[in-house]
């Protein structure tokens, strides 16, 4: 009889044992189905999802272009630029005076020059000043050929200061070019 319990013992075991891994397989199987499902769904929303990355994506680039050219607008808004031309058979020819100080290094602009761009017989160069350090001022320039000659550009009003011409540029109150060419 003890044998007999024994087996009913050990039988029970095994029927709880194989309950046990019954129930771990629909577990687990339920939970592969579960996974299925997700993978299924996600394999789905990642095509909405990058969809909507793209147009946010597409929508994010159209308000950076427009913060960028609200931007270009603004510093045009901000920004002067002054167009100087000069002519002569020279090397080279540099800007010379008060006009470039705020660009040239050591802030001299009468002893450290910018250099014109030469195109046949002409010197060409485009200065872009801010606004705000010219308006209601007036400077002066000159030009320089083979870093040793100074003239006045035949163009452009000249004003005598004690002994010598230079050209002459006068900005407005808003910073726009108010007297530059000769009339």
């Amino acid at each position: 009889e003890k044998d007999k319990d024994k087996d009913k013992d050990k039988k029970k075991v095994i029927k709880k044992k194989n309950n046990k891994a019954n129930e771990k397989e629909k577990k687990e199987g339920k939970e592969k189905d579960e996974k299925k499902e997700e993978e299924k769904n996600d394999e789905e929303k990642p095509k909405e999802e990058k969809k909507d990355e793209n147009v946010d994506i597409n929508v994010n680039k159209k308000e950076d272009e427009k913060k960028k050219e609200t931007k270009d607008v603004n510093k045009e808004k901000e920004n002067i630029k002054v167009e100087l031309e000069c002519e002569g058979s020279y090397n080279n020819v540099e800007i010379r005076g008060t006009l470039i100080n705020s660009l040239v290094e050591n802030g001299d602009g009468w002893n450290k020059g910018i250099p014109m761009i030469k195109d046949g017989n002409k010197f060409k160069y485009e200065l872009t000043l801010k606004k705000d350090n010219v308006k209601g001022k007036d400077f002066r320039f000159k030009f320089i050929n083979n870093s040793s000659s100074w003239f006045c550009g035949p163009n452009y009003i000249t004003v005598k200061d004690k002994n010598d011409d230079n050209n002459y540029i006068k900005f407005d109150n808003d910073g726009n070019i108010e007297m530059l060419l000769k009339k």
